[in-house]
């Protein structure tokens, strides 16, 4: 799995994008074959890492706590699937 995952709480990657006015990538995944497929093929991907440096992105897992907090907020349909939220401007969902 590449390094581009936060290590804290969906809670401390929220404050962290904040302070830094960054990108936040939440990827909400499971244990199934497509998640491991996106693994692979996007997230694993050395360029995509590099691009996003500036980001903070959190991987959660649906059976985690930090997954039910995160569908609070936005409710996750399909699993696999990435949000990209800007702090103070739109939010936007792809699967």
């Amino acid at each position: 799995m590449s390094s581009i995952w936060f290590s804290g709480t969906i809670a401390k990657s929220i404050a962290e994008a904040k302070r830094r006015n960054a990108l936040f990538i939440v990827f909400a995944c499971d244990s199934s074959d497509k998640t491991e497929e996106m693994d692979t093929d996007v997230w694993g991907s050395q360029d995509l890492s590099n691009e996003l440096s500036d980001a903070v992105a959190i991987r959660v897992e649906q059976s985690s706590t930090s997954f039910s907090q995160f569908t609070q907020f936005y409710p996750v349909m399909i699993v696999p699937s990435t949000y990209l939220i800007r702090t103070r401007k739109k939010s936007f969902f792809c699967q």
